[in-house]
């Protein structure tokens, strides 16, 4: 080719002459940088990181106590929340209503709310009560309003320990509904030092506690109560400021041996007396010191680590406060541990 037809050709094709050499070069540039006998380079790899996701362990034993256990684990947890069914309840059954096992029978794990775990963190444990064998279905726990015939302030402490060692997870905290309520309440008032923080639905602590002697907490621990204001098994309806109320009698013909005291503090009356343990405030009458929002009225003290929740013109179950409420139980439970934590 003549030099005058080499420099047109070149001239028409200069893009092209240029990229070609860089498309060689790519593949060495992305795949060859540092492959081989000692260039010293390093290869460049892209690592994506690994998703969140949830294990589930279920009726799982410790040496020292015949109660069973599920684990619902999301595998980014920084925290453990223990749930306490309420009387005749069961494990599964409480994880159904929370909205934490999706499937209604009982033996089923295979649909679990996995995001609501992993988005807040939560290795959730939900253990078996037990029962009396005068009482075979009244599954429930030791907590002087009831009787499960066993030790579950040891069983709740072995089982913290057993989570601490197993998960290396070091903050803990425990909810329960109805007689699950009121053990948390026990625990809150005896061993506080167990569990980071304490929340009881529709489950006031036994009269047993209006004794100062039998709550004088060694530190005081933030607590959450939340009741519905129409609620027929604690019969606060009409009675929401008395110093006790008294649990439904055909409540307690249903297992009459199971019941050690159906006599129960009224939340609102208890409400000053854990004030003044943790910062010594004043608790006005009535919903003077109270904020409402909707349905939903709240006492809030001590920086937001003592609360008492009322939903007006709910029940004592859990779907009766959250329809009522617009909220789901684990939202208020989640939104209180983030605050107090």
């Amino acid at each position: 080719m003549a030099e005058s037809g080499v420099t047109a050709f070149i001239e028409k094709n200069r893009a092209y002459i240029i990229f070609i050499p860089l498309f060689i070069m790519l593949p060495a540039l992305f795949f060859g940088c540092g492959s081989g006998g000692g260039s010293g380079g390093g290869s460049i790899t892209t690592t994506l990181p690994e998703q969140p996701t949830v294990i589930v362990a279920s009726d799982l034993t410790l040496d020292t106590a015949p109660n069973s256990f599920d684990i619902y684990r999301a595998t980014n947890a920084d925290k453990t929340v223990i749930f306490l069914h309420g009387g005749g309840g069961t494990k599964h059954n409480f994880a159904y209503e929370l909205g934490i096992n999706l499937s209604k029978v009982g033996s089923d794990y295979s649909d679990v709310n996995e995001q609501v775990l992993i988005d807040n963190k939560v290795l959730a444990v939900f253990p078996q009560g037990k029962a009396i064998a005068e009482e075979p279905k009244a599954y429930t726990w030791e907590n002087y309003v009831m009787t499960s015939g066993g030790d579950d302030m040891q069983f709740m402490s072995d089982l913290v320990a057993f989570i601490n060692a197993q998960y290396k997870i070091t903050r803990f905290f425990i909810v329960g509904h109805s007689n699950g309520g009121m053990m948390v309440n026990r625990i809150w008032c005896e061993a506080p030092e167990i569990f980071d923080a304490y929340i009881a639905i529709s489950g006031p602590p036994s009269e047993h506690f209006l004794n100062s002697a039998a709550c004088s907490p060694v530190v005081v621990r933030p607590y959450m109560g939340i009741v519905g204001s129409d609620d027929m098994v604690l019969q606060d309806v009409s009675h929401w400021e008395d110093q006790t109320w008294t649990i439904d009698p055909w409540v307690v013909s249903a297992s009459p041996k199971a019941f050690i005291d159906p006599v129960i503090i009224g939340e609102r009356s208890f409400l000053q007396d854990r004030v003044t343990a943790k910062c010594s405030g004043i608790v006005d009458g009535g919903d003077a010191d109270a904020t409402v929002n909707g349905s939903i009225t709240t006492w809030s003290f001590c920086n937001d680590s003592i609360q008492l929740v009322r939903v007006d013109s709910a029940g004592h179950s859990i779907g009766s406060l959250e329809s009522v409420s617009g909220s789901t139980m684990l939202d208020m439970i989640f939104e209180f541990i983030a605050r107090v934590e």
